[in-house]
């Protein structure tokens, strides 16, 4: 290995960036990247959340005690000499500002025995300022360095109280999802590179080593990180076009969640939005998924292009980079993916898509479906083409309903309020309206007894849960368990109880679901409200838990709001409403619930009375999204705009009729 050495200042300006370490986990990822350019095997990573304590340990070839003095300062580095070494380096790291910039806030000691030399040497660093360099007072048995870092951010208030303040908890759990994220995404750059991270916060085991498995090392770390069910089938793939080498993991079925997109590019995770839109668009026209339900591609794309073509300095992470050959790049990756269709013939398991026929509308034209049920003011507008015609939720209140269509449709007048100056006759899909009228009961239902429940501590599950006469019993990975006793007031308020098994938590592998057969998980109480589903499937119910469950690590879904201490309650006008409520609701959940209300709608060939239509229309207007069913579909479209006579004419004339 090189010596370190400081770099010239015409290189320092062309690497220089205005943000070094910005958080805890970009603190870690550093470190890590550090201890895999030192060519180590086994990293130990521990995280005290207390006092923002962060140790790092490793087998790599450790520092001289000749070069322990560059250790910490500014853009000093053994990986970078001249801007020609950008074209031709392959380490993590090279602009020489990880350690500097973590010792500019932090209380830094690295401890360090290079492998050519008994002697262990240390040096201590306080924002910035060199408190001792010398012998270690604890020497090291073998080869590697052990980085600490103490009083993290403490220059810096703000920043720290977001961890330590009174939201610690919150701010703890972001962190951890952050920290295990960067790892996963460190070993995934990787390839078939084996590097066994161990990270521990507060004597937890967040992700445990020993990575190499019998399967696919990539799928290993996903399932064993973030759960079994990530990631079922998949293949893999390999191609060299235009002299750049593309390889690739593709899950053979949509998930339910967009995280797991993961592109490197020479070993960097790239942050590219084209190219990823690309590489989405092109898995999703070969793929389908008639579930109803969000579903999203699963992949790992490994890039190897010539590093001359781009640069990567823009940013402390680089991972947001500039392509001078984009296109050649995107290209390679499209022609791979097509060449990986093409073999597993997926394109011929696309449906042919049904013309459209007069009955049927450009769903478009009224907006893309919201994923949750926040609230809506009155004011909200239905939008058509051309942009003239519009509904409102007032107008529809209003609306004069003139009779059932088809079987299928319930017409309507609009337009008949003071402030309208056109009318419009609008077509209502029965089944739609019924179908939102329905889920937005149930939601509300539903958040209401959770409200209750967060506002008065009670303990008065009736309403809410379901006690199971016989538990369900589950497999879960050790990753997953823990991540469940750690969010288990949060399924708690939900009316979902549990209890996990600690002695197993250590077993990295567990066999088959079996309720016969035991498990690590144990429910014992579900919500009442799709308590039938879920007894008639106990599966749906180890779904429900572990996708809330990645979606609350990865921070994709607000958390509700959890006060047990009557004092802090004071000071707040209340804990939620159950429309705020909604907002959090487990997805899966509300997934079930659109599929119930759908079952129990009315259907397209039930005959209606004026009356019924009536009702129908004045539930529907009282809805906080009227214009779209639970799946968000449309609900309605204008059909002509009318001729406009006086208001007060109008309604005269209702009147009359």
């Amino acid at each position: 290995m090189s010596s370190i050495h400081q770099l010239s200042s015409n290189v320092v300006s062309c690497l220089r960036s205005q943000v070094v370490v910005a958080s805890v986990a970009q603190c870690i990822s550093e470190l890590i990247q550090n201890s895999i350019d030192a060519s180590a095997t086994r990293i130990d990573v521990t995280l005290h959340s207390e006092d923002l304590y962060i140790s790092v340990k490793d087998n790599g070839c450790g520092i001289t005690p000749e070069d322990m003095k560059y250790v910490g300062a500014a853009h000093s580095t053994s990986k970078c000499r001249d801007i020609k070494d950008l074209d031709t380096i392959r380490t993590f790291g090279f602009r020489g500002e990880a350690l500097a910039g973590i010792a500019a806030v932090s209380l830094l000691t690295v401890t360090s025995r290079h492998k050519d030399y008994r002697a262990t040497t240390m040096k201590r660093i306080k924002n910035s300022e060199e408190i001792y360099i010398g012998s270690s007072f604890s020497p090291l048995t073998s080869n590697g360095s052990l980085v600490v870092v103490q009083n993290l951010f403490g220059n810096l208030p703000v920043r720290r109280r977001l961890l330590t303040g009174p939201d610690k908890k919150r701010g703890v759990e972001s962190t951890i999802a952050s920290i295990k994220n960067s790892i996963v995404n460190i070993i995934l750059s990787l390839g078939s590179d084996i590097v066994d991270i161990n990270f521990r916060v507060d004597n937890r085991a967040i992700i445990a080593g020993s990575m190499k498995m019998q399967e696919n090392t990539a799928v290993s770390i996903i399932r064993r990180v973030y759960g079994a069910d990530i990631i079922d089938s998949y293949d893999t793939f390999e191609q060299v076009i235009g002299g750049i080498f593309v390889k690739g993991l593709l899950s053979l079925k949509l998930g339910r969640s967009k995280m797991h997109q993961y592109i490197y590019l020479n070993r960097r995770k790239l942050l590219l939005d084209d190219l990823q839109k690309d590489v989405n668009k092109q898995i999703e026209n070969s793929m389908h998924d008639d579930s109803g339900i969000a579903a999203y591609p699963l992949y790992v794309l490994w890039i190897t292009a010539p590093m001359s073509g781009y640069d990567m300095c823009q940013d402390p992470s680089k991972a947001i980079v500039n392509l001078e050959n984009y296109m050649d790049i995107r290209n390679a990756v499209v022609l791979a993916l097509e060449k990986f269709s093409e073999k597993h013939d997926l394109y011929t398991r696309v449906p042919h898509k049904k013309a459209r026929t007069a009955t049927h509308w450009e769903p478009q034209v009224f907006g893309t479906a919201e994923p949750r049920i926040p609230s809506l003011s009155q004011g909200n507008m239905c939008d058509t083409e051309p942009a003239s015609m519009k509904i409102s939720k007032a107008e529809l209140s209003q609306a004069f309903v003139i009779s059932q269509v088809n079987k299928q449709f319930i017409m309507i007048k609009t337009g008949l309020t003071p402030h309208s100056d056109k009318s419009q006759l609008v077509l209502v899909d029965q089944h739609a309206a019924d179908e939102r009228i329905r889920v937005e009961k149930m939601i509300s239902e539903y958040c209401h007894f959770v409200s209750q429940r967060l506002e008065d501590h009670s303990n008065n599950d009736e309403d809410l849960c379901c006690k199971l006469e016989r538990p369900m019993k589950f497999t879960v990975y050790d990753s997953e368990a823990i991540g469940l006793q750690t969010y288990k007031e949060q399924f708690k308020a939900w009316g979902i109880s549990y209890r996990v098994i600690t002695d197993q938590l250590d077993k990295s592998l567990m066999p088959d679901d079996d309720p016969e057969e035991g498990g690590n998980l144990v429910v014992t109480q579900i919500p009442n409200i799709i308590s039938n589903r879920c007894i008639s499937d106990p599966k749906l119910v180890r779904q429900l838990l572990l996708r809330h469950l990645h979606d609350l690590m990865a921070d994709n879904i607000p958390k509700l709001l959890l006060i047990s201490d009557d004092s802090e309650r004071k000071l707040r006008t209340r804990v939620s409403t159950a429309t705020s409520i909604a907002i959090c609701l487990p997805k899966m959940l509300l997934e079930m619930l659109n599929s119930r209300a759908c079952r129990g709608s009315i259907m397209f060939g039930d005959k209606l009375a004026l009356e019924e239509c009536r009702s129908l229309i004045e539930h529907l207007a009282k809805c906080d999204f009227p214009f779209q069913c639970a799946h968000g579909r449309p609900s309605m479209v204008p059909l002509l705009s009318l001729n406009q006579e006086p208001f007060e004419d109008t309604r005269r004339r209702m009147r009359t009729t």
